[in-house]
């Protein structure tokens, strides 16, 4: 129950930069990603896994009610 409620909240975290992103002007995933992770040196496969992890946190944002995609793939915050 403990690591359920640290991983919930790590979620939680990140879904709070994801949406940092949106206010800062991020638009689409790959923008949100670019921001996200802007101080990280990311390789290929990162940019990858960085720019799918972008979309859950999009798609998880609209479902929570705090972003909308006002245009196939374009987000904003809510």
């Amino acid at each position: 129950a403990d690591r359920a409620a640290e991983i919930a909240g790590h979620h939680d975290e990140r879904l709070d930069v994801a949406a940092a992103a949106l206010a800062e002007g991020a638009e689409s995933a790959f923008d949100a990603a670019q921001v996200i992770w802007r101080d990280e040196p990311l390789g290929f496969h990162e940019q990858r896994f960085a720019l799918v992890e972008s979309i859950s946190h999009l798609e998880r944002l609209a479902a929570l009610g705090r972003a909308v995609e006002h245009r196939p793939a374009r987000w904003r915050p809510v």
